[in-house]
């Protein structure tokens, strides 16, 4: 059943919802991360219309506030066992976070709560320097501005993340 939080969103601020969201998560058999509140809804829509989640099943979908938000939230779950999925736009893959003195694409940290393989998270190093070559010559990933090994490179790479729970 999908576990509705709606109530206490109303009543708090939205730095306290997002911590309370964090750890009623990890009360739950499963939780789905996504950014923000239009994922939640949008999700949590489509799940409940195709009756995708098992009604005896702790489900909820957790709101992190923004995508550099997500890891953190991610490891508290994952480290108290519950079964973690993540649902982010493509723009981890190239946007940056800053993560012990490094510049790292926001996915890194993503990857790492979840304890990824090294040459995994390797990947996703070498991959960012070529998409924001690619996205400064384009306006969407549609345009002709990325070439298509970047574009098999990164369907390659969002496929393996897949695998992990990763969409």
């Amino acid at each position: 059943k999908l576990v509705n939080f709606d109530q206490q969103e109303r009543r708090r601020t939205s730095s306290e919802l997002k911590n309370s969201q964090a750890i009623q998560a990890g009360f739950l058999d499963s939780a789905l991360f996504v950014e923000g509140i239009s994922d939640k809804y949008t999700y949590g829509s489509i799940i409940n219309r195709k009756k995708m989640i098992d009604a005896s099943v702790e489900f909820g979908i957790v709101d992190c506030g923004g995508n550099d938000k997500i890891a953190d939230h991610v490891k508290f779950a994952y480290d108290i066992g519950t079964k973690v999925a993540v649902v982010t736009d493509f723009d981890t893959l190239y946007d940056v976070k800053e993560r012990g003195g490094e510049k790292v694409p926001i996915i890194v940290p993503i990857m790492q709560s979840l304890r990824l393989p090294d040459d995994l998270i390797s990947q996703a190093k070498i991959l960012r320097p070529k998409l924001v070559q690619s996205r400064m010559k384009t306006s969407g990933l549609s345009t002709p501005g990325i070439s298509a090994d970047v574009l098999r490179d990164s369907a390659e790479f969002i496929n393996k993340l897949r695998v992990h729970g990763i969409f």
